[in-house]
């Protein structure tokens, strides 16, 4: 097989005289010679491209190859191919214009092709050139981010998300509702054209206490046909009148070679049923320790995200026999009401 020969642009001159003179090339049979051009343009979203191809005496094929990079092209991933299906050219050993029409492209922007052909003998490809569709390109989509909510109440909450318009006027609106279904949707509103990330927010009031809402906020250019969806959020109204929880406790102690006494303390809060874990499971539990009337010491344990707690406190020596009361006060949160619970260890 011979080397696979890519005729430069200063061929072209050559090979298009020779075409319209109709004097076949004296080219010996192998592979088939390729020049590609760039023809007249058919508007904002479609291009024509040309080309000349000598199938050097043997059935040859071509195609077009196009993308919006130069990596695209040869990545079936990246790239288009007109025609979709190899266009045949007859066994001649004359150059032969070739040219497609492009639908569909994006306005404003760069696309890179090349014209390919091959016979029996080989596949050549002409250099990768280049041109630029007319028109504005599209701006792109704006991005937008559902934020927690805030100023949440009994009867109320205030709905939070983040705005990257991305150089258009974007319309935005939250959907909400009990489940991921959402099936509510406030009313659209706009934020101006730019690239900085805004903040905007949206109350809601009349909603019932004590229930678990979902919802995103969804953005969109006014002129764009697809809408960005935001993450979904959740947050729960404060329930009224607040359920009580159960605290529940385990107690061990150390006692240390020089007499002092080491207490650890294990629990969690149980929730009452229907309450979701990421709504109850917040707030303090206060730990008092206290002997024949007199407090010891007090101190402030979190409740863990899956509503646990734990509290290690060394205090000093006792006499035996000593019964040490423990205090365990749940402060509640805006879910849940406070709740109490107690326990004595004699030491």
């Amino acid at each position: 097989m011979r080397n696979v020969r890519i005729v430069a642009a200063l061929s072209t001159v050559v090979l298009a005289g020779a075409a319209l003179a109709g004097a076949p090339a004296a080219l010996a049979a192998g592979s088939p010679a390729v020049v590609a051009h760039f023809g007249i343009g058919r508007g904002k979203t479609g291009e024509r491209l040309t080309g000349i191809v000598n199938p050097d005496g043997a059935l040859a094929t071509y195609q077009f190859e196009y993308s919006t990079s130069a990596a695209g092209l040869g990545n079936p991933a990246g790239e288009t191919l007109v025609p979709r299906v190899p266009h045949k050219l007859r066994a001649v050993k004359a150059p032969l214009k070739v040219s497609v029409k492009l639908k569909g492209l994006t306005p404003g922007t760069v696309y890179y092709y090349k014209l390919v052909a091959n016979n029996r003998y080989g596949v050549v490809a002409s250099p990768v050139l280049q041109f630029k569709t007319a028109g504005t390109p599209p701006l792109p989509a704006p991005t937008d981010t559902t934020d927690p909510a805030t100023l949440i109440d009994r009867y109320g909450a205030t709905l939070v998300g983040t705005i990257n318009p991305n150089g258009g006027v974007t319309t935005y609106w939250f959907e909400y509702g009990a489940t991921t279904n959402y099936g509510y949707q406030t009313r659209p509103q706009t934020v101006p054209a730019g690239t900085a990330p805004v903040t905007v927010s949206l109350p809601l009031v009349g909603i019932q206490p004590g229930m678990l809402f979902h919802y995103r906020l969804d953005v969109s250019h006014g002129t764009a046909v697809t809408t960005t969806l935001g993450a979904d959020v959740e947050f729960g109204t404060d329930p009224w009148p607040r359920p009580h929880s159960s605290l529940h406790a385990g107690v061990t102690t150390r006692t240390s070679a020089r007499g002092s006494v080491r207490f650890r303390i294990r629990g969690h809060l149980g929730l009452p049923l229907g309450t979701p874990a990421s709504l109850g499971c917040q707030g303090n539990v206060v730990v008092t320790y206290s002997a024949q009337g007199f407090r010891l010491f007090r101190g402030l344990v979190p409740i863990a995200p899956n509503c646990t707690y734990r509290a290690s406190n060394r205090l000093g020596r006792f006499a035996d026999g000593i019964r040490v009361r423990i205090s365990l006060r749940f402060r509640g949160n805006t879910w849940l009401a406070p709740s109490h619970r107690h326990r004595s260890v004699t030491v």
